[in-house]
């Protein structure tokens, strides 16, 4: 079951056993993770999608924790398929990371994660990006030009102080999510100069 497919010279890897319904699409150098997607089900009938910052280990085999604990929620929320989507599609276990890498946001980044949230079967869109979406106005320009004209499913686990959607590893299942809209009144502390996904290769 491939629901968003790859493009250009993106790779898409399924899960090695055929019975489990989950692949992930990377770029040719497998350094950005664009997307994640696992079913439990054959036909899945309620799908979600979270909207985080960056990818860390998890792919088309593994979960890591972050991804684990948005697959235990979305489970318990009654979902049996969920995508993963990020702002920045590099690949790294520290935030920091990111400034560091060519084009952490990913040259076709945009692009999945608008094919994945305008499906009419993507029930909820959970953002969980934390306060580093902001870097460059990343989380502003995702919000404006792709998530916000799909506002009546656009969810989060509650806000900071600084008005960033929280990060699900850090929130109790208890927490139900929340409509959210990102406050564009709210101080911005762009330190990093990355804006466009298609700058380098």
């Amino acid at each position: 079951m491939i629901i968003v497919p790859a493009i250009g010279d993106d790779v898409l890897k399924r899960h090695a056993d055929p019975s489990v319904i989950r692949y992930a699409i990377f770029s040719r150098d497998l350094l950005r993770r664009y997307l994640l997607f696992h079913s439990f089900v054959t036909a899945p009938e309620r799908i979600a999608a979270a909207v985080m910052l960056n990818p860390s280990t998890a792919d088309e085999m593994k979960n890591d924790p972050t991804v684990e604990r948005v697959e235990r929620r979305f489970q318990r929320l009654g979902f049996d398929a969920y995508f993963i989507l990020n702002l920045f599609a590099f690949r790294a276990t520290d935030p920091d990371f990111l400034s560091l890498a060519k084009n952490p946001i990913g040259e076709n980044n945009d692009w999945y994660i608008m094919q994945t949230v305008q499906r009419p079967e993507v029930e909820l869109v959970l953002c969980g990006w934390g306060m580093h979406g902001e870097r460059a106005g990343r989380d502003e320009d995702v919000f404006k030009h792709i998530l916000a004209p799909h506002a009546n499913k656009v969810r989060s686990l509650g806000v900071t102080s600084w008005g960033h959607p929280r990060h699900p590893l850090y929130v109790s299942y208890k927490t139900e999510p929340t409509p959210f809209i990102l406050r564009h009144s709210i101080p911005r502390r762009r330190q990093h100069g990355y804006r466009s996904g298609k700058s380098e290769a």
